[in-house]
C-alpha cells in the first residue's frame, strides 16, 4: 500500500512545468490576446513533443549501465554549467568565457550596467 502511495506521488510530478514553460507562458501573454496565446502555447506544446517523445523512447532502448554512468555525470555537468555562468556575469575579460560587458550607450537604471 505505501509503495502505491509513493509510485502515485512520483508520477504526478511529471505534469509540474518546467522552466521553459514559464518562459513560453509569459511569451504567449505577451501576445496580448487569447486566440494569438493559445495558439502560441499550441504550436510550443507540438514542438516539444517530438523530442519528447524520443527522449522517452530512447531511455528504454539504452542499456541500464549507460543510463548510471549519464545520472553519475549530471551533478557535474551542472556544477560546470553553473561556474561558466557566474563567470559569465563576472565579467572578466576572457574571450568566449567571460566577455567584458558593455552597455553600447544604453542607459538601464534597473540593469547592472545602467550605472557604468
Amino acid at each position: 500500500m505505501e509503495i502505491t502511495r509513493r509510485s502515485s506521488k512520483i508520477n504526478l510530478t511529471g505534469f509540474l512545468p518546467c522552466g521553459l514553460v514559464y518562459v513560453a507562458c509569459a511569451g504567449a501573454l505577451a501576445l496580448g490576446g487569447v486566440l494569438s496565446g493559445v495558439n502560441y502555447m499550441l504550436a510550443f506544446g507540438l514542438g516539444t513533443l517530438p523530442m519528447m517523445l524520443s527522449i522517452g523512447l530512447m531511455g528504454k532502448l539504452i542499456q541500464a549501465g549507460i543510463r548510471l554512468r549519464f545520472q553519475k555525470m549530471i551533478p557535474a555537468c551542472l556544477v560546470i554549467l553553473g561556474l561558466s555562468l557566474i563567470l559569465r556575469g563576472i565579467s572578466l575579460g576572457i574571450p568566449y568565457l567571460s566577455p567584458t560587458l558593455t552597455s553600447h550607450g544604453i542607459h538601464c537604471p534597473a540593469c547592472f550596467l545602467g550605472g557604468r
